[in-house]
């Protein structure tokens, strides 16, 4: 009987001129039974591979702007979502009083405007379904939109602050995009993710005084002219 000699995992290295194939959702893994029999994870086996394509991948990436020296600053990070907090209650500014009672005067307000949210995405639903029974495909997709989308702000309002708080540190602290963010959080989509890090931006550079606070208000964007220069 000839000798046969086992090797330990990993002890033959791939060829760089053999095909890789990857899954972008499961990878291609192999687990051993017992036995020694091994099976897929994925389910994926050689005959497969006829019916697969080679597609390359982009190595573009995105603008990647740098991490802010305040988000190691505790104490400007906490002025920083609060203040964004209250900007999603639809406060016009930071309002008076110390930190966490401006945050509970916030989350209160976020409260109230979930529960009004709530009762409109009842009747979307509601809609949703009569559309789709009656066979109007282009205002089902309207609709499931739209629920979709109150659905996230629903999820925004119910903890505005440890949202903000996760969405900041999953961004600047663990380096993800926002793609990386949204599914680890589940509640928020990637534009959502966008647009509370340049909301954090704006409001952190108008704590620290590089920009000037916006002006709020009707005409507020529009050039001022006093009377005598007309």
């Amino acid at each position: 009987m000839p000798t046969i000699t086992y090797c330990p995992p990993r002890a033959c290295e791939t060829l760089a001129s053999d095909p890789m194939f990857y899954n972008r959702q499961l990878p291609v893994a192999v687990n051993f039974e017992c036995d020694g029999e091994p099976h897929t994870i994925t389910g994926l086996g050689f005959d497969d591979l006829s019916g697969m394509q080679i597609r390359a991948r982009s190595e573009r990436q995105g603008k990647k702007l740098p991490v802010p020296g305040w988000v190691y600053n505790p104490e400007t990070m906490q002025e920083i979502i609060v203040r964004l907090v209250e900007s999603r209650a639809m406060f016009s500014g930071p309002q008076p009083g110390t930190v966490k009672e401006r945050l509970e005067r916030a989350e209160k307000r976020c409260l109230e405007m979930r529960a009004a949210k709530v009762r409109i995405l009842d009747s979307l639903c509601e809609q949703y379904l009569e559309a789709k029974y009656a066979g109007d495909a282009e205002r089902a997709k309207f609709l499931a939109r739209k629920v979709e989308e109150l659905d996230t702000a629903i999820c925004m309002l119910t903890r505005p602050a440890a949202t903000v708080a996760a969405i900041l540190f999953y961004s600047f602290r663990m380096g993800l995009n926002s793609t990386g963010v949204a599914t680890i959080m589940k509640t928020v989509k990637p534009p959502l993710v966008r647009q509370i890090l340049h909301k954090a931006r704006k409001a952190a550079d108008v704590y620290i005084g590089v920009r000037p606070a916006p002006v709020r208000g009707f005409g507020a964007n529009r050039p001022q002219y006093h009377r005598s220069t007309l």
